[in-house]
């Protein structure tokens, strides 16, 4: 992360002036290679934003992770573009005064992942149609809030940490956005069992569990290098977050 902070960024007001100016173009694009050309550009005003040396109002803050999220709907997607959300988000939580966000409760667990991927679920059992079948069908469950599956890019044991905390974002401390190597989008999951599972999508009897308030809970994971360790952070909330419009990733 300190290292990727040396990248030579715009300046705010350049990147905003490019946020401005991109937004209003793809809004009037049809052609999708312009769109992703277009897409990366705003992605990288978006990430200027991030790693400003000045702190930036909290209307500036939206403006960029809006840029990003704009860069994900059009298919201009990294993992740099998800790191650099994870940290704006960051920043906006400094900014509304929720930077202290405590761990209420944390569980530790070795996983071993055999199909690629890992899942948070309210549930021990999926349908394997829905997570290991089509790609739309996995979003559109995810986007009801039946479960959030994550590609880890490679099968593996990983040494995951369910984590809840009190904040309205799902969120890390400062010394672990400092070793962030990459991050997903948000999501969420229905609670009705007043319970998380985290763990691999066939094996969910084996996976961490951990105690949450029934309805809706946002969901974020995130890698920590540099030997990854995977945190699956949780928090209650009054609100569903933006649709996700590409499918969760680590890698």
């Amino acid at each position: 992360m300190k290292n990727w902070q040396k990248t030579p960024w715009l300046s705010a007001d350049a990147a905003m002036t490019e946020i401005r100016h991109l937004s209003t173009a793809l809004a009037g694009e049809w052609d999708y290679r312009t769109s992703i050309r277009l897409g990366r550009r705003l992605a990288f005003a978006g990430s200027s934003l991030a790693f400003a040396p000045i702190q930036l109002e909290l209307s500036t803050l939206d403006a960029g992770i809006a840029a990003l999220r704009l860069s994900l709907k059009v298919g201009a997607s990294t993992g740099d573009l998800r790191r650099s959300m994870a940290w704006l988000s960051k920043l906006r939580l400094d900014a509304i005064g929720c930077s202290n966000a405590r761990i209420t409760t944390e569980i530790k667990k070795v996983v071993l992942v055999e199909n690629g991927c890992l899942v948070g679920s309210a549930t021990e059992t999926l349908d394997r149609a829905d997570w290991a079948g089509r790609t739309d069908t996995a979003l559109q469950a995810m986007n009801r809030g039946e479960f959030f599956l994550v590609s880890m890019g490679s099968d593996g044991r990983y040494c995951v940490r369910i984590r809840v905390v009190d904040s309205p974002e799902p969120c890390l401390s400062r010394k672990e956005y400092e070793k962030l190597e990459f991050a997903t989008e948000v999501g969420f999951i229905r609670v009705t069992n007043s319970e998380v599972c985290f763990g691999a999508p066939e094996d969910l009897g084996h996976a961490a569990k951990i105690v949450v308030k029934n309805g809706i809970t946002k969901v974020q994971c995130f890698a920590i290098g540099p030997r990854p360790t995977i945190i699956f952070v949780v928090c209650a909330s009054e609100e569903v977050p933006p649709p996700l419009r590409d499918f969760p990733g680590l890698h």
